[in-house]
C-alpha cells in the first residue's frame, strides 16, 4: 500500500456512482478488468510521459495487487452503501 492506494479506492467508488444506472458496466468483472488493465497500462504510460505522474517509479507486484483490491473494495463499499 502507498499514498496512491486511496486514489484507487476512490476510483472504485466513483466507478460505481458513475455507472450505477448501467448494469453491463457496473459489475465486479468489469471493475476487475478495468483495475487490472490500468495496472498493465500504467508502467507503459510512465515510460511514455513520466512528467504527468507525481511518482513515475514502477510499482511492485504487491502494490499492484493492493491497488486492484482497493478499487474493487471501493466499488463494493459504494454498492453496499449507496444502493
Amino acid at each position: 500500500m502507498d499514498q496512491f492506494t486511496i486514489l484507487h479506492f476512490l476510483s472504485g467508488i466513483i466507478w460505481y456512482i458513475g455507472f450505477r444506472s448501467m448494469p453491463m458496466l457496473n459489475n465486479i468483472f468489469v471493475v476487475l478488468i478495468v483495475a487490472i488493465g490500468w495496472e498493465i497500462v500504467e508502467p507503459m504510460a510512465k515510460d511514455w510521459n513520466p512528467d504527468i505522474f507525481p511518482n513515475p517509479s514502477k510499482d511492485s507486484t504487491k502494490n499492484k495487487v493492493f491497488d486492484v483490491a482497493a478499487m474493487v473494495g471501493g466499488w463494493a463499499l459504494a454498492m453496499v452503501i449507496i444502493k
